[in-house]
């Protein structure tokens, strides 16, 4: 009887340690597409704009996006927690395994903060920048515009994609099984035997 209590024990902290990795998962992976949703919507509407803008929404605008990217950065290094190879201490070949994804982000990072840093030095300018054909007659705003604008797709795509393969049964699954593995009361059964 003790023995099929003990088994039925285990049975129900497999299924809890597993809805709570998925609910982890879960959260996280709605985080980050909100956030990349609210990226998006802020490179779209920021230089859409009709008219120039002042300093103040400019700066507004500089702080909220990289609030996002920072936070977004965040929340993709919360998902790689959220596997096998990071619990057992393998993130080097976690880092591998999605390098191209965090260099994606951080020269993503970089771009926009570039174009977002361009914005608010010509708005600040209002003789030389007095309406917003001004701002995309300078080359290098246009520049920098066109390459966050490709940047940020690359790392829209790359994020999301390597977000899909986290989820995958070999970061995934794995951890879940270890978790189950490594947890006190299983420790504690296999010595009381």
């Amino acid at each position: 009887m003790d023995e099929a209590r003990t088994e039925q024990l285990r049975e129900q902290e497999r299924q809890l340690v597993h809805f709570s990795a998925i609910a982890s998962y879960r959260g996280r992976l709605t985080a980050l597409y909100l956030l990349v949703a609210a990226d998006g919507i802020i490179n779209a509407v920021a230089d859409a704009v009709t008219s120039a803008q002042d300093t103040g929404i400019s700066v507004l605008v500089l702080v909220l996006q990289l609030a996002v990217r920072l936070i977004w950065f965040g929340t993709v290094v919360a998902l790689m927690m959220t596997t096998s190879a990071w619990r057992r201490g393998a993130m080097d070949s976690l880092v591998l395994d999605f390098c191209g994804m965090l260099a994606i982000n951080s020269i993503g990072l970089v771009v926009c903060m570039s174009l977002r840093v361009y914005h608010v030095m010509i708005s600040s300018l209002p003789n030389e920048f007095p309406t917003i054909r001004e701002y995309h007659e300078d080359a290098g705003y246009q520049t920098l515009l066109l390459v966050n604008l490709i940047v940020s797709l690359v790392q829209y795509y790359a994020t999301i994609s390597a977000a899909y393969h986290m989820g995958k049964g070999r970061y995934f699954k794995d951890s879940v099984e270890r978790t189950v593995l490594a947890t006190p009361f299983r420790s504690a059964t296999s010595m009381s035997r």
